[in-house]
């Protein structure tokens, strides 16, 4: 990726003291140099004009769901087949970035490897996109948040067609924990409820 020379607007860094002027050398992906005025001689593959524009840090959501689709009612992301769920979720990732969200923290994936497939994506500069720490489907238990399904019409988890993905208090996850992990997803989303029978 060429370097790129963000001159004459004002940098905030977060730090607590107020904006100022200053020139950022951007090679690659990453912050390397800041400068109150770029040295002469520097020479960028590209150099923009921030000129009245204010640079911040990357913004980091702290929970996010790149994969979810916008329906009415969440239990319908599950009647997406994975392959358009696929091409929309890429469709997101560029959005994002473009917000200012430079990094993201999954809260949950509609689908399973979908986010590890889209962090794969992103990380060989496939996709533009956030950093992504990707997280699996909801892992639930019945009855609990994340049990779509309604006792007079049939349907599995919202995440796709997988009752197994239901899990049950004498085994709570230790499939879907072992299949997720094995895939690359470094967070799962449990979501865990104790029932006591009377």
């Amino acid at each position: 990726m060429e370097s790129v020379l963000l001159h004459g607007g004002a940098l905030w860094d977060g730090s607590g003291r107020p904006a100022a002027p200053a020139d950022v050398l951007v090679p690659a992906n990453r912050i390397a140099e800041v400068w109150r005025q770029a040295r002469p001689g520097l020479h960028p593959a590209a150099r923009i004009d921030v000129s009245s524009h204010t640079v911040i840090p990357g913004l980091v959501d702290g929970h996010a769901h790149l994969p979810f689709l916008h329906k009415a009612n969440i239990a319908d992301t599950g009647d997406v087949p994975p392959e358009e769920q696929t091409l929309q979720t890429l469709r997101h990732a560029p959005v994002v970035l473009e917000a200012g969200f430079t990094s993201c923290l999954s809260g949950e994936s509609a689908k399973p490897r979908l986010d590890v497939v889209l962090r794969n994506e992103i990380n060989a500069g496939q996709v533009p996109g956030p950093r992504l720490l990707a997280a699996s489907p909801d892992l639930t238990n019945t009855g609990n948040l994340g049990d779509e399904r309604c006792m007079h019409i049939y349907r599995a988890v919202f995440e796709e067609d997988m009752p197994r993905l239901l899990a049950f208090p004498q085994n709570p996850f230790p499939t879907e924990e072992r299949v997720e992990v094995s895939v690359g997803t470094p967070l799962r989303a449990l979501r865990s409820v104790h029932v006591e029978l009377l």
